[in-house]
């Protein structure tokens, strides 16, 4: 794939100095994805593991909303599988069905104290998500923001990213600029992109 040739069908794609914005386009319904957009995305994703000169993909929405989840009024239903080698789920922690999930990779955004009446205490939480990272063997994302997920993560091998000095990954250089944010991405303290 080369990113500056590339024209989905199903969502805006531009392509600028490292960067790819992917721009969900139906605001009027707060920018579900269909099931066309899903798949397009999914190949698209796949094709960009291999074009070195994307440092960043930046996935945004139209009309000032992001996307609300799936447009389930096109598929029929809440959820399907087609048989493909991915599946991305929103694992849900607040009966412990994270724990039971055989996922290779995880984004870790937040731990905090939350369904309390499943858990009973934020220590009982943290040690849900403390085995939870520990049986993920792939890659594990973790937000240094989150003074939670950074006290889960520090036992496990993680690539962390925030706005904070100690975030592998960085948003530094932060400004607003017309409703939304521009800033540069450093990796280990060194840019490798800028994102509008």
């Amino acid at each position: 794939m080369n990113p500056a040739d590339f024209r989905p069908a199903h969502f805006g794609w531009r392509f600028e100095v490292g960067v790819a914005t992917v721009t969900l386009n139906r605001p009027e319904r707060k920018n579900p994805l269909t099931f066309d957009s899903y798949a397009e995305l999914r190949d698209a994703f796949r094709a960009l593991v291999y074009a070195n000169e994307v440092k960043a993909v930046v996935i945004a929405g139209a009309g000032g909303n992001f996307s609300s989840g799936g447009d389930v009024h096109d598929m029929g239903t809440g959820a399907q599988w087609t048989g493909g080698e991915w599946f991305v789920v929103e694992a849900d922690e607040s009966d412990g069905t994270h724990l039971e999930l055989p996922l290779y990779g995880t984004i870790l955004t937040n731990v905090e104290t939350d369904h309390l009446d499943h858990f009973g205490s934020l220590q009982a939480i943290e040690q849900s998500f403390d085995r939870y990272l520990a049986q993920i063997p792939g890659p594990k994302v973790v937000c240094a923001d989150d003074p939670g997920a950074s006290r889960v993560s520090a036992q496990h091998d993680t690539i962390s990213y925030g706005l904070g000095p100690d975030a592998d990954v960085r948003a530094v250089a932060v400004e607003p600029v017309r409703g939304a944010f521009r800033f540069v991405v450093e990796r280990d303290g060194a840019a490798i992109a800028t994102v509008q």
